[in-house]
């Protein structure tokens, strides 16, 4: 529909994101543009997310004598006007992705100044209760027990079979989804980042900046700097 006299030779389906440019249905297009004269989308930002992508997808389209059309935002860039329009609205639209991801990383950065967690997984040793981290006790003796025996036999993995062999396991993780995702034996990987998390030590880290957390932490700041000295240490034999 809306074709304009064109016979249209294929559809490409986009399913994956848009931020990049790595993306089937899109390289298949950019592959076959010796077969067409034209691509329709729906609207640019369909096409690419990011004006250097543009402006190389772009050059690729006019090397090949291929106009872009655009159904919904009324664009034709086989006529001059159309090309402005064009790259004028892919100015807008990336000027204003800008603008949103500077204000998500000041308002997460301003999170973490207050103390505040802001989200993301599930830790062992807390609950989350209305976006706020709470001490389970249940857990934060797991947490403890895991930095003891670290400080103990000095190395994460032997920590990681010590931990299996006392029965404890990683944290079950309940998502907004439904999909859950059931405890199962440590990995090295998973002592490692449970030994050099922050929040045990009642902080909030945020771009590498720590700051006091507003939750209670539940290790003493003594083993905590005692452990990550220690992994520093060892780090070539970890």
């Amino acid at each position: 529909g809306g074709g304009e006299g064109y016979e249209v030779f294929a559809v490409y389906k986009e399913v994956a994101t848009s931020a990049t440019a790595d993306r089937e249905g899109l390289q298949q297009m950019l592959a076959d543009l010796d077969q067409f004269h034209a691509v329709f989308v729906t609207k640019l930002d369909r096409l690419s997310r990011s004006m250097r992508d543009w402006c190389a997808i772009n050059e690729l389209m006019d090397r090949h004598g291929v106009a872009l059309v655009c159904t919904t935002q009324k664009i034709d860039t086989s006529t001059p006007m159309g090309r402005f329009f064009r790259d004028l609205l892919m100015l807008f639209a990336q000027f204003e992705r800008e603008m949103i991801a500077e204000r998500t990383y000041e308002k997460m950065a301003e999170q973490a100044r207050r103390g505040r967690w802001g989200g993301g997984h599930q830790v062992l040793g807390y609950d989350v209760v209305v976006r706020r981290l709470v001490v389970n006790a249940a857990e934060a003796a797991q947490v403890r027990a895991l930095f003891a025996a670290y400080l103990e036999l000095g190395s994460v993995a032997r920590t990681a079979r010590w931990a299996n062999l006392q029965g404890y396991r990683t944290k079950r993780l309940k998502y907004a989804s439904g999909r859950a995702i059931a405890p199962r034996n440590y990995t090295r990987a998973d002592v490692y980042r449970l030994l050099t998390n922050a929040l045990y030590a009642g902080k909030i880290r945020f771009d590498d900046v720590e700051y006091p957390g507003e939750h209670a932490g539940v290790v003493d700041e003594k083993t905590f700097t005692e452990v990550q000295q220690l992994l520093a240490d060892r780090k070539s034999v970890v």
